[in-house]
């Protein structure tokens, strides 16, 4: 036994297709968007540590207490204060034996630096580097002290924690996670109003049941006797079935008229006037090169507007004939009645 195989619904399948390419749309934008904000976060932290060691690096009173013109405490007092004001998580200046001169714990002030990408600082180089201190893993940038003569007195180094650098790009990555769903919702809403005027459009027919009355609209239209012609309110020719080719072959009319105007290629149809006027015109005779047809002219309404007119004819010689044999055939059974009732009277 067979059993069919069950059809998904049309507003089903719009709202699934819709929905899904939204979703990749979407998800391809957060891939790609979400990369390139982690990659700005991460840069503006970097840009902060800079300016801030920047900063330090050229403070009078850090060149002073590296020179022994000032006292060494004030450097962890200034580092504190600007460590307070710009929410990093820690400001190490350095002498040129690594001996931290300020820390976020005091208690380390003395101790050398730890994680060992301070040396080339301590050389005079400036960098960006990533290593374990005491603190934990965090995102270091280092620019070495120099006095005013342009001897070099030290080293600054200003940290974030990368726990810090990983929950800005989070924070910044939410805005988008929240337009993610956003877009989303609106896509599904979308979808099921597109699904729902489409199926509106299609007088609620599923695919197969168009597929299905397309069928039979062909197969009723090739088996009638009647020509059938219909065009639309643009005069272009839209349906003519094989009835109506045999017709016009006949009358000398070759070429498909389908998507032609039909006053240019077939002549006298008078349905241009049923276009305009929007009445019916039923069994008028019409002169086509010779072949008289017997024509049916019928406006097509949609919402009470004309929107094109189908024609049904035949060859009048044919219906001709018909009607003499029908004629005949009722001349006939007259005469068979009026001998049986002489038969019964006798």
């Amino acid at each position: 036994m067979k059993f069919k195989k069950p059809y998904m619904r049309l507003q089903t399948r719009i709202t699934i297709l819709v929905c899904a390419v939204v979703a990749m749309a979407l998800f391809v934008t957060d891939f790609i968007i979400s990369q390139r904000i982690a990659e700005n976060t991460q840069n503006q932290i970097e840009e902060k540590a800079t300016d801030i060691g920047h900063i330090v690096a050229r403070s009078p009173l850090v060149i002073d207490a590296l020179s022994g013109k000032a006292d060494e405490s004030l450097i962890q007092s200034y580092a504190a204060e600007i460590q307070g004001i710009t929410d990093v998580e820690f400001i190490v200046v350095m002498d040129m034996d690594g001996t931290r001169k300020s820390h976020p714990d005091p208690g380390k002030l003395g101790q050398p630096f730890v994680g060992g990408d301070e040396k080339e600082a301590l050389k005079g180089n400036e960098y960006i580097s990533t290593a374990e201190g005491t603190l934990g893993p965090s995102l270091r940038f280092f620019t070495p002290i120099y006095s005013e003569d342009g001897t070099q007195l030290g080293a600054v180094s200003v940290g974030v924690l990368m726990g810090d650098v990983k929950n800005a790009v989070s924070q910044s990555k939410e805005v988008i996670y929240v337009c993610i769903v956003l877009g989303l919702v609106l896509g599904v809403i979308g979808a099921m109003l597109l699904a729902e005027n489409v199926k509106k459009t299609l007088f609620g027919l599923e695919p197969h049941s168009i597929a299905k009355l397309l069928e039979e609209r062909n197969a009723m239209l090739e088996s009638v006797r009647e020509g059938i012609l219909a065009v639309d309110r643009e005069h272009n020719v839209t349906l003519v079935n094989a009835e109506a080719g045999k017709l016009f072959s006949r009358a000398g009319i070759k070429e498909n008229p389908v998507g032609k105007k039909v006053e240019d290629t077939i002549p006298n149809t008078g349905m241009m006037h049923v276009l305009e006027t929007g009445n019916a015109e039923l069994d008028q005779q019409q002169d086509l090169n010779g072949i008289v047809l017997l024509t049916n002219r019928i406006p097509v309404r949609v919402n009470g507007e004309v929107v094109g007119v189908i024609a049904t004819f035949r060859d009048k010689t044919e219906i001709k004939l018909l009607a003499e044999q029908l004629t005949g055939v009722k001349l006939y059974a007259e005469a068979l009645r009026a001998q049986t009732h002489e038969f019964m009277n006798k």
